[in-house]
């Protein structure tokens, strides 16, 4: 037993009923200062000395309003063991039962009832007797005890009922700062995800300031020739379109399916042959699920984007386009 010129120390233990009195000489060296831990509000303290991070509450206890709620639980020494190998908490999922060694590394020597530092440890009530995972040698039903009443360590059988408080040689993952919406642009489309309300934009679509569509492009849908007969390749395409409107669906707003046409033939029946074109792609989307209200509408060749003297230029102005009404 020590002999302590005693200071006392009273500590209320919440939700119990019970004052924790502790002695503890100021003569003698502190051990285990506050400055010794790095002390956690989420239940856990990070032995700076060790590295090592222990629960603040014994098993039984829970950790609420910053202390140890209720008193630990006594279990054998192997329900002890089985208990850590499941045992989530804090995000860590690698708890043990310390060592011997581990577990008198927390003793406060200078303190008695108890001796540990009660600021990183709330809570422990007076004569509380923690199992160590190692086993006495060479006796096999034994394994060693630390009491925190004093900081005594000896053996107790396998089978008496002891307290339980875990470590992990792991701290938690830290939890990365939220990221500046303003510096991300999830869907690509220039406008970052602060203002963006139309998140999930089609891709290669022209945006208004809020990310929401104007109006697009389906590049690579073709018909065959002087028709309003989808390619193959078209189809593949209007499938992904279809899949994406289907994922960003604006209903307030129509959109207009446009038909554009090279200036080949007259102007009387370009136009025709667009608006069969536009409808065409309508019928398409509406038969793969689509539906936003769509509005098939032929320019003919009145809206050009390429020279209809090269035949670069005709491919290019042979397209089909969406627009957003009121956009």
């Amino acid at each position: 037993m020590k002999l302590l010129s005693l200071t006392l120390l009273l500590v209320s233990l919440p939700y119990s009923g019970i004052s924790i009195a502790q002695n503890c000489d100021p003569v003698v060296t502190t051990d285990a200062t506050n400055s010794h831990y790095t002390i956690n509000s989420n239940g856990t303290v990070l032995d700076k000395k060790t590295n090592l991070v222990w629960m603040r509450c014994a098993l039984g206890q829970t950790w609420t309003n910053n202390a140890c709620a209720n008193v630990p639980k006594l279990v054998q020494w192997d329900t002890a063991l089985e208990t850590a190998k499941t045992m989530t908490f804090a995000g860590i999922k690698t708890w043990r039962v310390p060592t011997q060694e581990e577990l008198q590394s927390l003793i406060e020597k200078d303190c008695e009832d108890p001796a540990i530092n009660i600021t990183a440890f709330p809570n422990v009530p007076p004569s509380s007797v923690y199992w160590s995972s190692t086993p006495v040698t060479p006796i096999s039903t034994g394994a060693w005890v630390v009491n925190f009443f004093d900081g005594d360590d000896y053996w107790s059988y396998k089978y008496d009922y002891e307290a339980v408080r875990l470590v992990s040689d792991n701290q938690p993952a830290p939890v990365a700062p939220p990221a500046d919406c303003s510096t991300l642009d999830a869907d690509k489309d220039g406008v970052n995800d602060c203002k963006d309300k139309c998140p999930n934009s089609m891709a290669g679509s022209k945006v208004d300031e809020f990310g929401c569509p104007i109006s697009i492009e389906l590049k690579g849908v073709q018909f065959e020739l002087d028709s309003a007969v989808l390619t193959a390749n078209s189809k593949q395409i209007l499938d992904k379109v279809a899949k994406d409107l289907l994922s960003y669906s604006d209903a307030k707003k129509a959109i207009e399916v446009q038909g554009h046409t090279s200036s080949e033939a007259s102007f009387a029946h370009n136009l025709k042959l667009s608006q069969r074109r536009a409808q065409s792609v309508l019928d398409y989307l509406q038969q793969h699920g689509v539906k936003d209200s769509l509005i098939a509408k032929g320019y003919g060749e009145n809206f050009p984007i390429a020279d209809n003297k090269t035949e670069a230029g005709r491919v290019r102005n042979r397209r089909v386009e969406l627009h957003w009404l009121g956009k």
